[in-house]
């Protein structure tokens, strides 16, 4: 026998038959709405000094450095010569000279793809440097 889990926001309804009775949990005819968090997010110029402190370390450890620089922030890693190994040894770069550590489920292809994602999963992942690397 199904029991259906039971959720405090559903309301139940009985549904008789001739022999007995179901009680059915419906969800609310208007779902509440998510909290939001009230927590003010990173400034304009905090993600741009993010930006910034990743592409240097990402442009110091770029196969084709010079191709990369022209690109941009956006432009995918694995064609400026990043493979596997470059990855690994970025990753452990931006580790070291950030101070952050990458949460285990952000250390994945899509994060590293660009060194906008790099940056945006830092930011995400609340591991972001205080402060952008003396240089």
């Amino acid at each position: 026998m199904l029991i259906p889990e039971q959720r405090p926001d559903h309301k139940p309804r009985e549904l008789t038959t001739d022999e007995r009775t179901i009680v059915v949990h419906e969800p609310p005819e208007h779902p509440p709405e998510p909290a939001r968090s009230t927590a003010p997010g990173p400034s304009a110029a905090a993600a741009s000094e993010l930006l910034a402190a990743v592409s240097e370390v990402v442009l110091r450890n770029a196969p084709d450095r010079a191709s990369l620089a022209s690109a941009g922030p956006d432009a995918p890693l694995p064609e400026h010569g990043f493979d596997s190994l470059g990855v690994v040894r970025l990753l452990v770069d931006l580790e070291e000279t950030l101070g952050v550590t990458f949460p285990s489920d952000a250390v994945t292809a899509e994060t590293f793809g660009s060194i906008r994602t790099i940056a945006d999963a830092l930011k995400a992942s609340g591991a972001a440097p205080a402060a952008p690397p003396a240089g």
